[in-house]
């Protein structure tokens, strides 16, 4: 069985994709599976276990009509892999089209109004509601159905948070636009994460542990097991650490 998911971007909703590509292996162990991202996020899935291959999406590249022939051979190479299951998780019209040309036996993609990328699939499932986001929705329509008669609309704060001092705030540095330049590699470098390593995943707590946090500790141990099953979706080897002190 050949598998093709789709994920090209961004590095947070790749990360957050992959427990699909956990599950999918899972359930079919022997199946071959490849994962559509774009180039520049490539090199965060090369070498993933669960991984056949990884086909990237030259997307700044492909953008120029002169690259199209590169474009054209991807996408040919992607037929020729005859995909039993192709997946969009992306689920914009650029990743629908891109799917849909790999010509797959099922496209599967989510059910998704935005770009009409649902129209490329053979089936759409539904996008559903954690109960959390439901909840908090619930309670913020709530308290604005009670509250809006007296929203007055915020007022002229000036620059009060100048005279914050930096224990509180940190210094904000005021730059003019002719300063930004986001092609700038410094600015990449010092704004900008770099591609983790997912197949080894080091996290380590530092936990108070006087008796006045039994309780947290206590509840720590629970989240810490979740902690652990979530991080097993994601990476192949995480690693946790925790350190304890008393204050």
């Amino acid at each position: 069985m050949k598998i093709l998911i789709l994920k090209p971007s961004s590095l947070g909703d790749v990360i957050q994709a992959l427990p699909v590509l956990r599950l999918l292996k899972q359930r079919h162990p022997l199946a071959q599976i490849y994962w559509w991202i774009d180039s520049a996020l490539a090199p965060l899935l090369q070498n993933d276990p669960d991984l056949a291959g990884v086909v990237p999406f030259e997307r700044k590249r492909w953008a120029k009509p002169r690259h199209w022939p590169e474009m054209f051979r991807s996408i040919r190479w992607l037929r020729e892999q005859h995909f039993d299951l192709v997946i969009d998780l992306q689920c914009l019209a650029r990743s629908g089209a891109f799917a849909w040309l790999a010509n797959g036996e099922a496209l599967i993609g989510l059910d998704e109004v935005r770009e009409g990328a649902r129209g490329f699939y053979d089936r759409a499932a539904p996008r559903s509601r954690p109960m959390m986001v439901k909840k908090a929705s619930e309670d913020y329509a709530a308290w604005w159905k009670k509250e809006k008669a007296n929203w007055r609309g915020p007022g002229n704060a000036g620059e009060i948070w100048r005279e914050l001092e930096s224990p509180y705030v940190p210094a904000l540095q005021v730059l003019k636009q002719a300063d930004m330049d986001p092609d700038d590699p410094s600015w990449r470098r010092d704004l900008e994460l770099g591609n983790p390593n997912i197949r080894s995943l080091n996290i380590v707590f530092v936990v108070d542990a006087t008796a006045s946090m039994s309780a947290p500790i206590a509840r720590m141990r629970v989240d810490l097991r979740r902690l652990m099953i979530a991080l097993s979706m994601v990476c192949k080897e995480p690693r946790v650490g925790v350190t304890f002190y008393r204050d």
